[in-house]
């Protein structure tokens, strides 16, 4: 099962939902997405607007893959479970959030195994493709020092620690 997540964000990420559901209508795998205050409606795959920290937690660990926007929290997760995952940046200029922070997010872990980063929804399915079948093959960690200092740093600059 691939998982989508676009967070609890009271923006929508309809692009990301969109993408995930027209590559779900292509693919030969269950997908379920969690499409948060978008509008769309999904029509190839399960969904629902928002699910519990424990039902997102499952997910993570159960998802041979996962598709999220740039949230630290399941990025982590990914990478603690050593579930692959393709990160989708939220846009301030398509109203997806209120600045772009989640660019900064997404290059301070691309690069990793098992994380792709795709800037435009048109890149989507070669991401997924390029990671199908790692799950596995990922070996699961704690984040490390090096993703804990970039935050960090993130966050000075941003006056927020």
């Amino acid at each position: 099962m691939i998982y989508v997540t676009v967070g609890k964000m009271p923006l929508g990420f309809e692009r990301l939902v969109k993408a995930a559901d027209g590559l779900a209508g292509m693919l030969d795998e269950e997908m379920f997405i969690q499409t948060g205050s978008s509008g769309y409606v999904p029509k190839n795959a399960r969904h629902s607007d928002f699910i519990t920290f424990p039902e997102a937690e499952e997910m993570m660990k159960d998802a041979s893959l996962i598709i999220s926007h740039a949230g630290i929290g399941t990025i982590i997760g990914a990478i603690r479970a050593g579930t692959p995952i393709v990160v989708v940046p939220r846009r301030e200029k398509y109203k997806e959030h209120f600045n772009d922070h989640q660019f900064e997010i997404a290059g301070a872990v691309k690069g990793r195994p098992g994380v792709e980063v795709v800037y435009e929804e048109a890149e989507l399915a070669q991401a997924v493709e390029r990671l199908r079948g790692m799950k596995g093959k990922i070996k699961p960690e704690s984040p490390g020092a090096g993703l804990i200092a970039a935050i960090d740093e993130f966050l000075e600059a941003r006056g927020k620690r």
